[in-house]
């Protein structure tokens, strides 16, 4: 029996995160695995409900998997590990460090209690891995056989970390070159405002020009309103509102798809990721990396800037020329959609249908 867990799903308050996780769960389904899947997360009962849903997926704290582990450490039955898309591989400094490795660094050192077993991780943006930490992290990855990254500068930094490293598009981006034909097929009027999407950045990425910027931005646009997509825990950009703009009651981005289609300026990658796979242009404001490579995958990249330093009368002609001319932007992802960047699903099959 072939027993098979999800690691390292943060929170659904994030709908980035949890639509990455339903994508890995997708991606788990395509080359033909159907039995349950274990999804180890830090917040399980926001998953539960998240994905009350899905068939055969059941929703385990990393307690729960450390329990499991010490029960399946003398089996030979066959496990199979994914990692979720994502950026949470990170040691920039001591704290950062020492926060990934208790909740993530600590999954893969329970993984290596299953006997038996493969291990796959979706892409993902890691590091820096600096310091004591960083080390330590690069020492947990090296038995991994399959590590997926998403830009350029992670590729270098695990060059010798992992059994084989490979640079494919982040999962969404991956899914939207996949079915940008029925996307483009099903897009919208989008002169209906302009929806923002932001968030806080930390002060050793921007300071008091971002904010200024950002309301400038914001006010250059009739009828333009904020939306959330993420909120609680760690992230929480519903405070970062209250105090900026002095706005308390901003629908989530999520509701906001649902019920309209605006263009969408966003400070998250996948705020602006999930709003193309919903048929609506979004232009990207990145405060990291992972942003310029996704859209670059995109063929985009004419349509992000750096969110610490943007040209805001740039930003502002680019927005407005999507609201008045956006075939452009479509057929720019149907170039790119025929372009070999990276097959996520063979590399899947190589690995476990071998």
């Amino acid at each position: 029996m072939n027993k098979i867990f999800l690691l390292h799903a943060y929170s659904p308050k994030n709908s980035g995160d949890g639509l990455l996780v339903k994508l890995s769960i997708d991606k788990i389904r395509e080359i033909g695995l159907t039995e349950t899947i274990n999804v180890v997360c830090i917040d399980p009962t926001n998953f539960r409900e998240y994905l009350n849903k899905e068939i055969n997926v059941n929703v385990i704290s990393i307690f729960t998997f450390l329990t499991m582990g010490l029960n399946n450490s003398f089996r030979k039955h066959t496990t199979s590990f994914y990692g979720v898309g994502g950026g949470y591989m990170r040691s920039a400094y001591f704290k950062e460090g020492l926060k990934t490795t208790l909740a993530h660094g600590s999954q893969l050192i329970i993984k290596r209690l299953f006997r038996n077993s493969k291990s796959f991780y979706f892409p993902q943006s890691v590091g820096p891995l600096k310091g004591i930490w960083g080390t330590v992290l690069k020492v947990l990855m090296n038995h991994i056989e399959v590590i997926c990254v998403r830009d350029d500068k992670s590729l270098i930094e695990l060059k010798n970390v992992g059994k084989e490293v490979n640079r494919t598009p982040d999962l969404v981006a991956d899914k939207i070159l996949e079915k940008v034909s029925t996307i483009n097929k099903r897009k919208t009027d989008i002169k209906q405002g302009v929806c923002f999407v932001f968030r806080d950045l930390p002060k050793s990425k921007a300071g008091s020009e971002y904010i200024q910027k950002i309301k400038q931005l914001f006010n250059s646009f009739p009828n333009s309103f904020l939306a959330l997509q993420s909120e609680g825990r760690g992230n929480n950009d519903s405070s970062f509102y209250s105090k900026v703009f002095d706005q308390k009651e901003i629908p989530s981005l999520k509701s906001v798809l649902k019920s309209n289609n605006p263009l969408v300026v966003s400070v998250r990658l996948h705020g602006s990721l999930e709003t193309i796979l919903n048929g609506v242009p979004s232009y990207h404001l990145s405060y990291e990396r992972k942003g310029f490579a996704a859209y670059s995958d995109l063929g985009l990249s004419d349509y992000v800037q750096h969110a610490a330093h943007f040209d805001i009368n740039l930003a502002k002609n680019k927005i407005n020329y999507i609201l008045n001319n956006n075939e452009e932007y479509w057929e720019r992802i149907e170039l790119k959609s025929k372009e070999s960047i990276g097959s996520i699903t063979e590399k899947m099959k190589a690995l476990y249908c071998e």
